[in-house]
């Protein structure tokens, strides 16, 4: 009976930790609010976002202690909840990032090439981090984003592409 309780237990703890999401710059996605990402750093609203129609918050990178750190945007839910983060980085990190990331997530995909772009996705949670170094840039984007709003930003892409190919059709 103790046994059962006591297993019981462990596996709620240990599922709950299993499908907690990832924190980025101290802010845990799908948790954090716009207030908290303000009163933690200073930046500007800069609009609202197309996918998730929650606002989008220009961080000042500053004063964050993240080496090669050129850009942070932060977006919104429309119930103002964090959920995506997406920085600019020096690409010269990428191994060093990887390595760290890797530590710390899953890895669900990873390609590396000696020459080319180098990718690695790896998942916390609901939320995806994506670590991608485009061959021909000297910068690199690290995105943490909840499933939902890679979801909508797929399916969004996929209606502007059809609307964009229904467009040509009509022109010709």
């Amino acid at each position: 009976m103790l046994r059962n309780i006591c297993l019981s237990f462990m596996f709620c703890i240990l599922s709950s930790v299993a499908f907690a999401d990832a924190t980025v710059l101290g802010l845990k996605m799908g948790e954090a609010s716009v207030t908290d990402v303000k009163n933690k750093y200073s930046g500007s609203e800069t609009g609202v976002n197309s996918w998730s129609n929650g606002i989008m918050y220009q961080i000042d990178t500053s004063n964050i202690p993240l080496e090669g750190l050129k850009e942070a945007l932060a977006i919104f839910n429309p119930d103002g909840k964090l959920v995506c983060i997406n920085m600019v980085l020096n690409k010269s990190r990428f191994d060093e990032m990887h390595k760290q990331l890797r530590k710390k997530y899953k890895v669900v995909k990873t390609q590396i090439p000696f020459v080319g772009d180098s990718y690695a996705h790896y998942k916390d949670g609901k939320t995806l981090i994506e670590l991608d170094a485009p061959h021909l840039s000297f910068d690199m984007t690290l995105t943490y984003m909840q499933k939902s709003f890679k979801d909508a930003y797929l399916s969004g892409l996929k209606k502007q592409n059809e609307a964009k190919k229904k467009e040509e059709a009509e022109l010709l």
